[in-house]
C-alpha cells in the first residue's frame, strides 16, 4: 500500500485548495462526512458521543463528526483543549453550524479544559460510547505543549484506549516517525485522512494507532513523485517472482554462494544456507573453512561446498573459489578474527555480482561507497550505529526511516533495517515499512535464515531493493503463521520450514 510523508499530504490540500478552487471548509466536509460513516460502520449503538478539539483543523474535522451524530439524535459532548478564539476560521465556521444546529438538537455540552470540573468530564468520558480525538494532527514535530501534554496524559490514565477514535493521527504522534512526542493518545482505531502517513506504520506507532483505516477525501494522490513510500500487505508481491513452468530448471533460479560460519560458529553458516535454498535459489553453495563444511551435507544434502582458504589471495584461486556464482552471501557466523578481514573486505569491495552483507560482514564497511549498485545490507540498530560512525542506537530508532535512506544513499545500497516493523529503503529514497513479524522471532539465528533468505532472491528479482522487500515479508510472514499455531517462541528452523507456505499465501508464483 502507499503511503505519503505528512509534508506530501500537506501539498495535496494545497492543491486541491488553492490550485483546484475547492474551499477548504468543503474539505473539511467531505472529510467529516466520510470519517462519520467509517465509524458508524465499526460501532453499533452508538448513542453518546465525546470530541476532544484542539484549536486546529483537525479539531475541525471532530466538529462536523460530532455535529452529524448531534442530528442522528446522539448526546454530544466536546471537551476544547484552549479558547475558541484562538482556533482556525474554518474550526470556529463549523463551532457556529453546531450552536445553530444545538438550538433544534439540544444535546451538546460544551467544556473548557481548565475552566470545567475534570470530575464532570470524567464522567462523561466514562458514560460515552465513543471517544473521538480530534486534538492535534500531522503538524507535530516537537513535544507536546500545555495543554496538550496534560490531557494526553490525562485520557490515557482513565484507560478508556478501547472506544478511542483518532482522527488523522492519535495526537502527540509523530506523522512520519511513528514516535510519540514524548507522549501519545492510546486509541482502538485511526481514521487517517486523504492517504495512509509512514510513520502510523512504523515502531512505536502501532502500539498507539489501532486499526488504521484510509479515509479518501479526493486529494489527489495520483501526482505523487518518488520517492515512493509503501507499507507491505498481502496482495503487494502477488506474482513478483517469474512463474515456475515446465521449462523451469535450477540455472533459472540463480547460483548462491554463502562466506559464512567459524569453527564455534557454524550453526549461522547452515541457517544462511537454509535460507537459500528456501526462498528458491536454484543452486546454493557453502563456501568456508574446512571445519565448517564438513557437517553441512549431512544436514543439507542439497547444499554443496567449496573449502576456504583465507590466506591464500592468489587471484587464480579466489577466481576458481566463486566461479559460476551469481549472488553472495557474507557475513552470518564468519567470527572476528583479523586473519580474516582483510580477505573479506577485498571481497565485498571487489564483487560484481548480487551481494548480501549481514553480521560481522557489516562491521568490515568502511563508510565508502559500494560501486557496485547491487548491495544488500541488513543491520540492526545497533550494527547501523557502527556504520554510521557513532550515531547513538537511540538516535537511529528515533527516526529509523531517515536514517535506513541516509545510509542507502551515502552507501549506494539497499539497506534492511531489522526490528520491530522492519525498514527497508534503496539509493533512491524509496522506503517500504514491512508489517509481518512478531514477539516470538525473538532468538538467535533469524538474522542469518534472512539474509539466505535475501540472497536466494536476487537472482531471481534482478532487484536488491524487491528482493529485501519480499524477503523481509515472507520471513515475517512465515513467523506469524508458525506464531499463529503454537503461539510460543519460535526457531530460525520453524520459521524456515514455514517459508513455502508464506509463497503460497502471498502469491509470489501466480
Amino acid at each position: 500500500m502507499r503511503v505519503y510523508s505528512v509534508n506530501r499530504i500537506r501539498e495535496f490540500d494545497r492543491i486541491t485548495i488553492d490550485e483546484f478552487g475547492l474551499p477548504s471548509h468543503s474539505l473539511m466536509e467531505v472529510a467529516g462526512h466520510n470519517l462519520y460513516r467509517e465509524i458508524c460502520k465499526r460501532f453499533e449503538n452508538i448513542n453518546s458521543v465525546f470530541v476532544l478539539c484542539g484549536k486546529g483543523n483537525n479539531g475541525g474535522d471532530g466538529l462536523v463528526v460530532g455535529r452529524l451524530f448531534l442530528l442522528r439524535g446522539c448526546s454530544v459532548s466536546i471537551l476544547f483543549a484552549e479558547d475558541i478564539s484562538l482556533s482556525t476560521p474554518d474550526l470556529k465556521r463549523n463551532f457556529e453550524i453546531l450552536q445553530k444546529v444545538s438550538s433544534r438538537f439540544p444535546n451538546l455540552r460544551i467544556y473548557r479544559y481548565g475552566s470545567d470540573d475534570s470530575r464532570t468530564i470524567e464522567r462523561d468520558l466514562f458514560s460515552s460510547d465513543i471517544i473521538i480525538d480530534a486534538l492535534l494532527g500531522t503538524g507535530i514535530n516537537s513535544n507536546l505543549k500545555s495543554p496538550y501534554r496534560e490531557i494526553v496524559g490525562w485520557i490515557n490514565s482513565l484507560g478508556l484506549s478501547k472506544k478511542v477514535v483518532a482522527i488523522d493521527i492519535p495526537s502527540g504522534l509523530n506523522g512520519d516517525t511513528g514516535r510519540p512526542m514524548p507522549e501519545a493518545i492510546i486509541s482502538s482505531l485511526t481514521l487517517t485522512l486523504g492517504g495512509g502517513k509512514i510513520g502510523l506504520y512504523s515502531y512505536p506507532a502501532p502500539e498507539y494507532t489501532g486499526e488504521v483505516v484510509v479515509v479518501d477525501i479526493g486529494l489527489p494522490l495520483r501526482l505523487d513523485e518518488k520517492p515512493i513510500y509503501e507499507v507491505t500487505d498481502i496482495q503487494m508481491f502477488s506474482g513478483r517472482l517469474k512463474r515456475r513452468d515446465i521449462n523451469f530448471h535450477k540455472g533459472n533460479g540463480g547460483h548462491t554462494g554463502v562466506v559464512a560460519g567459524s569453527p564455534d560458529r557454524s550453526g549461522a553458516a547452515y541457517l544462511s544456507v537454509l535460507g537459500a535454498l528456501r526462498s528458491g535459489a536454484g543452486l546454493v553453495t557453502l563456501i568456508s573453512e574446512r571445519e565448517v563444511i564438513d557437517g553441512l551435507t549431512t544436514i543439507y544434502p542439497e547444499a554443496m561446498v567449496r573449502e576456504l582458504d583465507y590466506s591464500n589471495t592468489d587471484e587464480r584461486y579466489i577466481e576458481s573459489l566463486f566461479s559460476g556464482i551469481d549472488t553472495l552471501v557474507i557475513g552470518p557466523g564468519l567470527g572476528r578474527e583479523e586473519s580474516k578481514k582483510e580477505w573479506v573486505r577485498k571481497l565485498i569491495y571487489e564483487w560484481k555480482g548480487y551481494l548480501v552483507l549481514d553480521a560481522e560482514a557489516l562491521n568490515l564497511i568502511s563508510g565508502r561507497q559500494f560501486s557496485n549498485d547491487r548491495v544488500v545490507i541488513t543491520p540492526h540498530p545497533l550494527e547501523l550505529s557502527r556504520i554510521m560512525n557513532g550515531v547513538s542506537k537511540d538516535e537511529i530508532q528515533r527516526d529509523r526511516i531517515g536514517y535506513a535512506v541516509k545510509t542507502a544513499k551515502e552507501l549506494n545500497c539497499t539497506v534492511v533495517l531489522k526490528g520491530a516493523r522492519s525498514v527497508i529503503a534503496n539509493q533512491k529514497g524509496d522506503v517500504t515499512i514491512n508489517t509481518t513479524g512478531n514477539q516470538f522471532m525473538a532468538s538467535g539465528g533469524m538474522g542469518d535464515l534472512l539474509s539466505g533468505i535475501i540472497g536466494g532472491l536476487l537472482y531471481q528479482t534482478g532487484s536488491p531493493y524487491e528482493a529485501a522487500r519480499i524477503g523481509v515479508f515472507v520471513h515475517g510472514l512465515a513467523a506469524d503463521i508458525k506464531g499463529e499455531e503454537i503461539e510460543s517462541p519460535l526457531l530460525a528452523t520453524d520459521v524456515a520450514e514455514y517459508l513455502p507456505l508464506a509463497f503460497k499465501r502471498a502469491g509470489l508464483y501466480v
